[in-house]
């Protein structure tokens, strides 16, 4: 004899949870508090993409003026991710420019011709240090190393964007790896100074 197996029926008490919680949008006066509060912080950004502190000025100016853009449109910036907004209309920028021009940005992080005193004051030893073993990379290597570890990008997403095999991506962070490690290594200050 088989038995016959009713369902089991259970009943789900749903308990109500926390509020979902309310993000502020960002209004024109806390884009330009964010301006005057971090503009050195965005230039030193801009200026990893691009050849001259001029053009890095230009664009994290460009990049401003889009935000407010935006928010004179109608359209929303939460206020928690304004600064994560900030960069990547910059690094959006950089790659327009520079394929309106043909050109491949150099990506020199420090220049010799040209250090700036407003830059290179927020540099500890240490960052200089690798900031200039970044700067001796090749072009393709330099420009992979900043999307991977500054804008946190993922091997899958540089290959997207670059227009690269993942394998080529991850060909290329591994020799760059390799070329910081005996850079900043040939330097017996690296690792003396402030850690930051």
């Amino acid at each position: 004899m088989s038995k016959s197996k009713e369902p089991i029926r259970r009943e789900i008490a749903y308990a109500p949870g926390p509020e979902p919680l309310v993000t502020p949008f960002a209004t024109m006066d806390d884009v330009q508090n964010e301006y005057e509060r971090n503009y050195s912080k965005y230039i030193s950004y801009a200026r990893l993409l691009t050849s001259n502190l001029m053009n890095a000025e230009d664009l994290v100016q460009q990049a401003f003026s889009n935000s407010v853009k935006q928010i004179k449109k109608g359209n929303q910036i939460h206020l928690e991710t304004i600064g994560g907004y900030l960069k990547s209309t910059i690094r959006n920028l950089s790659i327009k420019t520079y394929r309106k021009e043909s050109y491949q940005p150099k990506l020199r992080i420090v220049d010799e011709l040209e250090r700036s005193p407003d830059v290179l004051h927020l540099l500890s030893s240490d960052k200089k240090i690798l900031m200039e073993s970044i700067s001796e990379l090749i072009p393709s290597q330099r420009t992979i190393v900043i999307l991977f570890y500054f804008d946190g990008m993922k091997v899958e997403e540089i290959a997207s964007e670059l227009k690269l095999s993942q394998s080529s991506v991850k060909t290329n962070l591994l020799r760059a790896r390799k070329h910081l490690f005996k850079s900043v290594n040939r330097d017996p200050s690296f690792g003396e100074g402030e850690n930051v």
